[in-house]
């Protein structure tokens, strides 16, 4: 139950920090 939860925070982490790095790199595409 712990192991799954780490895991599926971990996930959540991993893509909330993959939609910031994307949504930057949108921005300086829209800038450029």
């Amino acid at each position: 139950m712990v192991k799954s939860l780490l895991i599926r925070g971990t996930f959540a982490l991993f893509s909330q920090s993959l939609f910031f790095l994307f949504s930057i790199a949108n921005a300086v595409a829209i800038s450029l």
